[in-house]
């Protein structure tokens, strides 16, 4: 059985620890065609992690699904500091 991803382990302890607000944290991926190739996303909006992917409302409602190899940074806002980074 393969080992889940770091992301996706801190995503999920996010979501789902009451320790935890998703609201003060941000999620960034690539995202090809848009400037910079990464977007960012607000925790809160997560609906689902499932497998390797990541399911989330983008700001018009649409459900939009990335592969979790695309998650690159998990900011905390209330440090200003990155949770986890890839590589």
């Amino acid at each position: 059985m393969a080992r889940k991803p770091k992301s996706r382990e801190i995503i999920e302890k996010i979501l789902w620890d009451k320790r935890f607000n998703p609201k003060d944290y941000l999620l960034s991926y690539v995202h090809r065609g848009v400037e910079g190739e990464r977007k960012t996303v607000p925790l809160s909006r997560v609906i689902n992690v499932r497998g390797s992917w990541l399911t989330f409302r983008d700001e018009e409602g649409v459900e939009v699904q990335i592969p979790l190899h695309r998650v690159v940074e998990i900011l905390d806002l209330r440090s200003g500091k990155p949770l986890w980074s890839k590589g």
